[in-house]
């Protein structure tokens, strides 16, 4: 009797416990927006292969040679909402981390979003530790599209979060709001070693929804 019991007890746990791993809530997935600038460099001796121009992820057609992501709103729709490209939906790629480090935290993400017929508009940021009240911080940025036709990066960016806003710092566990300035971003592949190119006026990208 004791043993059909326990029997029944280790049942009624394997099947709780199944109903809640059901009943677990997906989280939401990533998403994001960037707005960068691809201009000629400061650096005497050096040029820019690709004619100076803005590229935008998520791609807007007819907005696709301005500036849609700014530190007062993160698409072009006005309410500073968006649209935001989010990860698996209409060919977009969004991946991001944004941890928790003391009072600071560590960021990283990528944003790709496709372009009818033409190589897709990329940013990633790597290397980055930044506070809410930080400013000017160090850390590298690649940009890809169909204009520049190879990844760019640069490890001299300075970054800044969006200012507190309403209570709402601009970067926190899961989420960054930012904008960047970068200086002799060079061709990843070395295709053309004197070929640079600086991002600059700054780029602003959002991500939220990151793991934490």
């Amino acid at each position: 009797m004791n043993k059909a019991r326990k029997i029944a007890g280790f049942t009624a746990l394997a099947l709780t416990g199944l109903v809640a791993a059901c009943s677990d809530a997906v989280p939401p997935a990533a998403q994001g927006a960037a707005s960068f600038h691809v201009a000629a460099p400061a650096m005497a001796g050096f040029s820019c292969p690709a004619v100076p121009h803005w590229s935008n992820a998520p791609f807007i057609p007819n907005m696709a040679t301005t500036q849609t992501v700014t530190l007062d709103q993160k698409g072009p729709d006005g309410n500073g909402s968006g649209p935001l490209a989010v990860d698996g939906q209409g060919g977009a790629v969004v991946k991001c981390s944004v941890k928790a480090s003391g009072d600071k935290f560590v960021v990283s993400g990528r944003i790709s979003g496709p372009v009818p017929e033409k190589q897709p508009n990329q940013l990633t940021v790597s290397n980055l530790t930044i506070g809410p009240n930080d400013t000017m911080v160090g850390g590298t940025v690649t940009v890809t599209d169909d204009i520049t036709g190879t990844p760019l990066s640069s490890n001299t960016c300075q970054f800044t979060p969006r200012p507190v806003t309403n209570g709402n710092p601009g970067v926190s566990a899961g989420k960054i709001w930012a904008s960047v300035t970068c200086t002799n971003a060079g061709d990843v592949n070395n295709a053309a070693p004197n070929a640079r190119c600086d991002f600059n006026p700054p780029a602003v990208f959002v991500f939220e929804n990151c793991d934490q």
